[in-house]
This record gives C-alpha cells, sequence and structure tokens, in this order.
C-alpha cells in the first residue's frame, strides 16, 4: 500500500506543473495579443484624429472652467448687491425719520388708536391682489390644456413674484416661470409662450392705465417734476418694449429678421461668440412664441378674462396705500383716486431703476407724492406697511413655497428609494 501511494504523489505534482506552464504560456500571449491589438487601433485611429476636434474639446473644457468661475463671481455680485440694497434701504428710512423729527414708538402709535380695520382691508386687497395673479395663469393654462390648475396657478404666480422683486429690474420672473412649467410637465412651447402671454396683456392694461392718468392728471402733479418727468421715461421705455414684444410675436418674416439684425451686431460686439448656434436656438424660439402667440390670439375670451385679471391686481395693489393713508388719517383730506394715481405715477418712475423692487427709489417717490399727507411721525409706518404689504410680503410667500418645494422633492426621493432598500434587504 505504501509503495502505491508514491507514484500517485509524484503524478499530482506533475500534472499541477504542465497546468501552471500552460496557463502562463496562454495568459502570454493573450496578454501579446491584446497589446497588438489596442496598438492597432491605437495607431490606426491616431492617424485619423482630427485637429479641429482637440481644439473643440479644449475650447470646451476652458468654457465650463470659466463658466463655473463666473457662476461664483456671479454669486459674490449678487451678495454684494443685495447688501448694498439693505444699506440703501436701511438709509431711506433713516432719513424719513430725522425729516419728521424721529420716529414715534409703537406704544405712541397704538395710544392715538389707528383705525386698525382699515388695515386689515389693505391686508385683504394684498391677498386679492395675489388672486388676481393666480387667476391669470390659470385662464392661460386651461387654454393650452383644458385644466385651471388654481393651486399650480398659485405656486407658479408666486415663484414668478419672488423672483420679480430679488432680481435687478425685475428680470427673474418670465425666466423662472418657463423653467418651472417645463419642470413640472409642460413643452417647450407652451412654457414659453404662458409666461409671455401674460406679461404682455399686463404690460397693456398697464400701458392703458398710465397714459390716461399721465394725460389727464400729470399738470395736477407739477410740485414734483423730478418724478413725474421719470414717470414719462418710465412710460416710454415699457411702451417700446411691449411694442417690440408684439412686433417679435405677430410679423413671421420681420420678427426673424429683426433678431439676425440684433445678434449680428452682438456677435460684432463679441458678446456672442458662437453666431450660429444662438441663431438657430433663438430663431427656434421665436418660431414657437409665435405660434402659440396666435393660438391665444384665437381664443378671445382667454385674453378678456387675463386683460380684466390684470386690471385688477393693478388697481387692489394700488389702493393698498389709500387705506394704509386713512388707517392713520382720522380725517381724510384726499380721495382714493388721488391716492390710486399717484402710486401708478410711483410705479412708472422706478420702473428703470435697477435695485430690486425698485428698493429706495420707490420709497422716495412715494414720500415725495404722498408723504405730506401723513401727520407726523406716521409717515415712516405708512410706508414701512405699505412697502412690506406690496413688496417683501410677495418675497415672503415665495420664499416659503419655494423651501416646501424642496422638501417636497426630499421626502419623494425617500420615499422611491425605500422600495429597492426592501428589495436588497429580502
Amino acid at each position: 500500500m505504501k509503495e502505491n501511494k508514491k507514484p500517485k504523489k509524484s503524478s499530482f505534482w506533475l500534472n499541477l506543473k504542465i497546468k501552471l506552464t500552460t496557463f502562463k504560456k496562454v495568459s502570454f500571449e493573450k496578454i501579446k495579443a491584446n497589446i497588438e491589438t489596442n496598438s492597432r487601433i491605437f495607431f490606426a485611429t491616431s492617424k485619423k484624429i482630427n485637429e479641429k476636434v482637440v481644439i473643440e474639446t479644449k475650447l470646451n473644457q476652458t468654457e465650463t472652467v470659466m463658466a463655473k468661475k463666473k457662476s461664483k463671481n456671479k454669486k459674490i455680485f449678487n451678495l454684494l448687491f443685495f447688501l448694498f440694497n439693505v444699506i440703501l434701504v436701511v438709509a431711506v428710512f433713516y432719513n424719513f425719520a430725522k425729516e419728521q423729527g424721529g420716529v414715534q414708538p409703537l406704544s405712541t402709535l397704538f395710544a392715538n388708536k389707528p383705525r386698525w380695520r382699515f388695515l386689515w382691508v389693505a391686508v385683504g386687497l394684498y391677498a386679492l391682489t395675489v388672486i388676481f395673479n393666480s387667476m391669470k395663469f390659470s385662464f392661460l393654462i386651461h387654454n393650452k390644456t383644458g385644466k385651471f390648475r388654481p393651486f399650480f396657478s398659485f405656486k407658479l404666480a408666486s415663484i414668478g413674484r419672488y423672483y420679480d422683486h430679488v432680481t435687478p429690474l425685475g428680470s427673474g420672473g418670465q425666466p423662472f416661470e418657463i423653467y418651472y412649467l417645463k419642470k413640472n410637465g409642460y413643452s417647450g412651447d407652451i412654457a414659453t409662450a404662458i409666461p409671455l402671454a401674460k406679461y404682455m396683456i399686463w404690460q397693456m392694461s398697464f400701458l392703458i392705465i398710465c397714459s390716461f392718468i399721465l394725460i389727464a392728471y400729470a399738470p395736477h402733479y407739477q410740485t414734483n417734476p423730478i418724478v413725474l418727468v421719470c414717470a414719462w421715461i418710465g412710460l416710454a421705455l415699457i411702451a417700446m418694449l411691449f411694442l417690440f414684444v408684439l412686433f417679435m410675436s405677430i410679423t413671421k418674416k420681420w420678427g426673424a429678421s429683426l433678431v439676425v439684425g440684433v445678434l449680428k451686431l452682438l456677435h460684432k460686439m463679441h458678446i456672442i461668440k458662437d453666431y450660429k448656434k444662438v441663431l438657430i436656438k433663438v430663431l427656434r424660439f421665436v418660431k414657437q412664441y409665435q405660434y402659440c402667440i396666435k393660438t391665444f390670439a384665437k381664443s378671445p375670451w382667454t385674453i378678456l378674462s387675463v386683460l380684466f385679471t390684470s386690471i385688477g391686481s393693478l388697481i387692489s395693489n394700488a389702493l393698498i396705500a389709500y387705506f394704509i393713508y386713512i388707517a392713520f388719517n382720522a380725517n381724510p383730506i384726499v380721495s382714493w383716486w388721488d391716492i390710486m394715481c399717484k402710486c401708478f405715477i410711483c410705479d412708472l418712475a422706478v420702473c428703470f431703476m435697477p435695485m430690486p423692487g425698485g428698493s429706495g427709489a420707490t420709497e422716495l417717490s412715494f414720500n415725495a407724492l404722498l408723504g405730506s399727507l401723513f401727520t407726523e411721525g406716521t409717515l415712516f409706518w405708512g410706508i414701512l406697511i405699505w412697502r412690506f404689504l406690496t413688496y417683501y410680503l410677495y418675497i415672503i410667500q415665495g420664499g416659503i413655497i419655494l423651501i416646501c418645494d424642496i422638501f417636497k422633492k426630499k421626502k419623494s426621493k425617500n420615499l422611491s428609494t425605500l422600495p429597492q432598500s426592501k428589495t436588497t434587504q429580502e
């Protein structure tokens, strides 16, 4: 038995050695073959490499780096701009307090027993303005989808107003409304047409009201010539912008040629680098926009509904100042119509100011037109309440909705990952 075991051991080691040598040979041959094939592919493709492709990739890399730097610089600029805005508003309110020999403390203000019911009416007018702004989107969405979607329209209007009030010249509202509509499943042409149609109809209603007020009542406000001149400039700029957008919407040929001319000018000024790429994008956008605006034009009921709600929102917003005024004045000497007209002139005078919401300039123009109507020590609180209801409350409202959306998104992501984790555990 012992003699039989020894040859078995030697045969086992011999077989193992043979297997190892064959494995080494096969693996070496495979590695060699892979190197040869890879080198052939490399040298074959290296001959076909185009220099333009390499340059374009390099340029794209540098553009992404530059874009990151620009976004960082933009954040710093926005922060500095916001701080400047805050300092300016504080300085303006400090000036009001100084002019009136100080500010009445709240205890003295409450002791004078202001008529609180009128302040509640002012809050109600703010709520009515929000409803009107939401209804505009409801009518336009219904025209395209057959559904009103009131709560979504409220969110869209609130977020749009938020971005209008935190960006210079109120330029952030429409782009974010387009983004929000796309994000919620609307096609590109519908998402573009709804905010722009809303903006155009709002501009038309604002132009009608302000043109009538300036032509009919300008001689009565000669005591504030600077505010009046600024109001006329604002009216001219809004009219030019409205006519430009209307011209782009109606004419196919001239609208496209105007876009080409503007882009060529920007290309010569080295503002636009890739002219052809931008031209294709813009012309596609103009074509989609013109088509959607024409479909809106076929529904006069929608246009009239949005027009009346726009006029309603403008009037309700302007009347807030009147009810704040009569809350602090037991014997008002000015009618609601005069104060409403002055508020529209105030809005016109600051519409081209670069600060978000016309901060600083709005308070100054309000003081110039309505400051003399308030009793001593109440102007500070009157402007502060008016500004809160017509500006700051929109920022708070939009900010809350944005935060709620972020938390809702995180919650939905966590819920979507729960079934996967359960299946992996099972």
